[in-house]
């Protein structure tokens, strides 16, 4: 009787699974990635089993082992933890064969979370008055920096874009104290980052300070006059009288400055800052200004002595009527019998002129009509608005006086009055 021989089976361990998705794209990750692969072998049609791992931004492989299923399929799919971060998701799986031996990992598939992006890293700022903020970031598109000061926030950009520069020069003077700098980026998908803060602290040693001295009722402004000995740059700050709500308004070199934007019969408080070139300041005292005068004047803001003003002439009194109005509509839809308030966020102000001018007051309004610049008007009783004469000029010759009687409309404009430190 003849004994049966035993043959073993040898290995057929499977191939590498083909990784199909998520491969070289970018994928949202806040619930789980779905990952999604082929089972290859030469040998069977199923696998019992796939180790399936994968890393965030190069850090060490998180696994999904053991997964199986009865008959796994040769399309098989495991699902990620939540990446909410933005990320780089690198990944690779393996099979294991009908007989148990499993194949060698796959090639290392590349994929993109679009999730929360990471915030930027504030790396440091500078000792400096009007301190630079200086950052890093990935991926970034936009960001937003404020500053605070004892549980308050101080300056704030905005949303602004990123164009390639790592830094913020602050738009704005602080003086020496304690501060903490937040910042937060947005990615390309118009997701936003957490906050990330850093404190900082100024301390430089400040210029001397001005004394200053106002001189009112000069011809349409108000002469301020300082002491400034020296090569630092004279900054002037405005607000009305009591209101205690300064707005940069101009800056020189020299030891006068003259407001031509007060408007008339407005009292205002001014004081002076002294700035070195490496941006310690001091302030000066504070001084009240009154401009009174009774005409209307038109100006372009960067020539505002070159003035045109209304006088009382012989033609009487110009007219001055105010007008205000606000975005709103009223639309008929299909199946209503009235129509539907539609409101806007807009709002239009302008005042209606009409006066008398003489030829050349007659042809300097024209130019000014022309000018491509916003112009300054100022009046006792509507005060000192930014604006544009709107559409046309209606021109009527008066017979027995050498000029014309004139209408036209001014319209206000948005217009930023504070000058920059640049």
């Amino acid at each position: 009787m003849s004994e049966a021989a035993t043959f073993p089976f040898a290995e057929t361990p499977p191939l590498p699974p083909s990784l199909i998705f998520p491969v070289g794209i970018s994928v949202s990750g806040l619930s789980g990635v779905l990952l999604e692969w082929s089972y290859n072998s030469p040998f069977d049609t199923f696998a019992t089993r796939f180790d399936i791992r994968y890393r965030i931004d190069g850090g060490v492989w998180i696994d999904i082992s053991n997964y199986s299923d009865s008959n796994t399929p040769a399309r098989a799919t495991a699902m990620t933890q939540a990446i909410e971060v933005q990320a780089r998701v690198d990944w690779q799986v393996r099979a294991y064969g009908e007989l148990g031996d499993v194949g060698s990992w796959s090639d290392v598939a590349t994929f993109f979370t679009i999730g929360i992006p990471k915030p930027p890293t504030i790396v440091s700022v500078t000792n400096s008055n009007r301190p630079t903020i200086n950052f890093s970031a990935q991926n970034l598109m936009s960001w937003e920096i404020e500053i605070w000061k004892n549980g308050s926030r101080i300056y704030e950009t905005g949303n602004q874009p990123f164009t390639g520069e790592y830094q913020h020069i602050t738009n704005q003077f602080f003086a020496n104290g304690n501060y903490i700098a937040r910042m937060r980026g947005t990615n390309e998908f118009g997701i936003t980052s957490g906050c990330v803060e850093r404190p900082f602290t100024i301390h430089t040693i400040p210029p001397e300070a001005m004394t200053l001295s106002a001189v009112n009722n000069l011809r349409r402004f108000i002469r301020l006059c300082f002491n400034n000995e020296g090569s630092n740059t004279v900054y002037v700050y405005r607000s009305v009288w009591q209101e205690n709500k300064f707005l940069r308004i101009g800056k020189t070199t020299g030891c006068i400055f003259d407001d031509y934007t007060a408007a008339p019969g407005v009292r205002y408080e001014y004081f002076a800052r002294a700035v070195t070139a490496k941006f310690s300041f001091a302030d000066s005292n504070r001084a009240t200004g009154l401009a009174e005068f009774a005409e209307t004047t038109f100006a372009e803001y960067n020539n505002l002595q070159g003035m045109l003003f209304l006088e009382y002439q012989a033609g009487g009194i110009p007219t001055k009527d105010a007008t205000f109005a606000a975005e709103k509509s009223l639309t008929q839809f299909t199946g209503r019998s009235k129509p539907v308030l539609q409101v806007g966020e807009h709002t239009s102000n302008s005042i209606s002129f009409s006066f008398y001018c003489s030829r050349n007051a007659h042809e300097r309004l024209k130019k000014l009509a022309e000018s491509g610049k916003v112009l300054l008007m100022r009046d006792k009783r509507h005060g000192s608005i930014f604006g544009t004469i709107a559409g046309s000029i209606t021109t009527r010759l008066i017979a027995v006086l050498d000029g014309f009687v004139v209408s036209f409309a001014f319209t206000e404009v948005d217009f930023r009055q504070e000058v920059d430190i640049e």
